[in-house]
């Protein structure tokens, strides 16, 4: 019986597991599981198998027979230390004592939660910080061990904080920050309850003073354009003597110096400013509304007051003030700002010196243009119209007529099945031709590749006949021609200018040594015949109507062709110039081998007479 006692005796239980240990922040609760049973089951008021040491109010209670939890009444901030030490006394159910040293865990130093400005945003030069923290801090121990790393300063910069009239105006003008901290730790239970009676202004004032934060700013100004490191080094303590025992990082970038940067558009990198497009001063960081208005451009013949961006887009902070023309050629402004420019942050402009600013306009750079890729013309009226500037006194041009007696006989566009296939044919070259930049260089042609306007779209076309366009004003005035297209057909026509080249092509590509000719190409159908087509799901319907009167025309035979040429069906249009088809026609996007913008649709052709 004695040698049975001893072995009993001689057995002892343990702890298999401690949550948490060492240093943890955020704790809510202690679990504990021993290795034997502990308790009895359903005994309701087991005790405590430990002697707590801990400043924060908890309750401990056994889960089953071998684990108990320790639940604190909030999750713990940083800065406190327990240390949970098992009685002396401590026996597991079957009377065995249990082997354990005591345990001990911190939630750390003081961590920084939220930071304004957030992290990796852009700060001014002279930044100040508000870190809101877990836990109130030593400030003493914020100076020693806090510290700055500024890109381009090859040294610690220290951090200073700010004085308490400093503190509050900024804390006072960061509201809105600092309210949402408020609510949050409220709603988390981190601060006290609020006094019920107090107005809402002392509620708040109550919240603020229980609410950890440190407002800091480097030692020294920054550099601009840098990368910043505010480092919450090692070694800070909490109120209660806990330290940080890891640097926390925090990133930032240093915001531009003030700088204004005046812009325009150019013909080329040399050239002056084009005098149609606007003037543009762009400041780095915003400047007050009232201010930006002080801003003036003056020319030789008035002064041009600073068009600023909508009130609603920027409020009373503007970036950028623009002064629109148009401006006269080859003339000389004077861009004038105050004197004691200053942006948002109170800093003087860096390039100060630069102003006032002279500009110079240069001339204005070539254009031959046609209003669109494709258009109707009336035919009594037939004039294609271009708008043409400092170009050559007589533009040189190309015209493929269809329907003015080259290539199809008659003097008129004919119904036959290829004229479908023709005209989109050549509508998809147009489009081709004038949305295309590099195209593969062919047999003769220097490089590996040209700009698509030095090529002819009608150069390898039969029938094409010479035609050119006067400018009455000369050669610089800015002026919209009419080039007449005197009989009713389809007609391809290009322009093609030498100026235009040495503007736009001359420097393009290694190939390009000076000498290149811009060509500009449009479509046209020269008609009286306005044609309205309705494609139905059983029928379709074709009106056709004459575009100088407004009224129907009857008679006229229209044809309903794909972009291959094939005729769906035919007919002659009734005393309302209407025609029906008997039977449905296919989706556009089921026409066999259609597949371009171009190809998916129906060529709708109408006769009348010579239209």
């Amino acid at each position: 019986m004695l040698l049975g006692f001893a072995a009993v005796h001689g057995r002892t239980a343990e702890v298999e597991l401690f949550s948490p240990q060492g240093e943890v922040k955020a704790v809510r609760q202690v679990a504990v599981r021993f290795s034997a049973p502990m308790v009895a089951f359903g005994d309701a008021r087991p005790a405590d198998p430990f002697d707590i040491d801990c400043p924060e109010p908890g309750a401990g209670r056994w889960a089953d027979h071998r684990n108990w939890v320790y639940d604190f009444t909030r999750d713990l901030p940083a800065g406190v230390v327990c240390t949970f030490t098992p009685r002396q006394d401590l026996r597991s159910l079957a009377g065995e004592p249990v082997a354990a040293e005591p345990y001990r865990f911190s939630t750390g130093g003081p961590a920084v939660l939220e930071t304004l400005p957030y992290a990796h945003t852009q700060i001014e030069e002279e930044q100040a910080f508000i870190l809101v923290l877990d836990a109130p801090v030593e400030p003493e121990s914020v100076l020693e061990h806090a510290w700055c790393d500024a890109a381009g300063i090859e040294e610690r910069i220290g951090v200073r904080l700010l004085a308490e009239d400093d503190r509050r105006r900024l804390l006072e003008g960061r509201r809105d920050f600092i309210d949402r901290i408020l609510q949050m730790r409220l709603r988390e239970g981190r601060l006290a309850p609020l006094p019920r009676d107090a107005d809402p202004e002392a509620q708040r004032a109550a919240a603020l003073e229980q609410l950890p934060l440190v407002v800091l700013h480097c030692a020294r100004r920054l550099p601009a354009e840098s990368k910043l490191r505010l480092v919450w080094g090692a070694g800070i303590e909490s109120v209660s003597g806990v330290a940080t025992s890891s640097d926390q990082v925090l990133e930032f970038g240093v915001r531009p110096a003030f700088t204004a940067q005046f812009s325009c558009q150019r013909a080329g990198k040399d050239g002056g400013c084009l005098p149609f497009a606007p003037l543009r001063l762009s400041l780095s960081a915003p400047i007050a509304r009232a201010v930006a208005q002080k801003i003036v451009l003056r020319g030789p013949e008035r002064t041009y007051p600073a068009r600023l961006p909508d009130p609603e887009d920027g409020g009373e902070w503007v970036s950028e003030v623009r002064f629109d023309g148009p401006f006269r050629e080859q003339a000389q402004y004077r861009l004038e700002i105050p004197a004691d420019l200053r942006d948002d942050a109170g800093r003087r402009l860096g390039n100060q010196k630069r102003f006032p600013l002279t500009i110079a306009t240069d001339a204005a750079p070539p254009l031959a243009k046609f209003p669109a890729r494709f258009g109707i013309i009336e035919a009594k009226a037939a004039v294609l119209p271009v708008t043409l500037r400092n170009v050559e006194a007589q533009v040189d041009g190309k015209v493929l007529g269809f329907g003015d007696g080259k290539p199809i006989a008659g003097g008129v566009l004919r119904l036959g099945k290829a004229d479908a296939r023709t005209i989109v044919d050549w509508l998809k070259r147009v489009e081709d031709h004038q949305s295309a930049q590099w195209l593969e260089a062919e047999d003769g042609e220097p490089g590996g590749r040209v700009y698509a306007a030095e090529r002819s779209i009608l150069s390898d076309a039969a029938g094409v006949r010479k035609s050119s366009v006067p400018k009455a004003e000369g050669a610089r005035t800015f002026e919209g021609v009419g080039s007449p297209l005197k009989q009713p057909g389809f007609y391809v026509v290009e322009l093609a200018s030498p100026k235009l080249g040495a503007a736009l092509l001359t420097g393009s590509h290694p190939a390009a040594k000076g000498g290149e000719v811009y060509h500009v190409s449009t479509a046209a159908l020269v008609t009286n015949l306005s044609v309205h087509f309705k494609q139905g799901r059983e029928s379709s319907l074709v009106w056709v109507t004459a575009l100088d009167s407004g009224r129907p025309v009857a008679s006229a035979q229209v044809s309903v062709q794909d972009c291959s040429g094939k005729e769906y069906w035919k007919g002659v249009t009734d005393a309302q110039g209407l025609v029906r088809s008997a039977q449905a026609l296919p989706a556009r996007d089921k026409l066999p081998g259609c597949r371009s913008q171009w190809d998916r649709q129906y060529v709708v052709l109408a006769r009348h007479g010579n239209d």
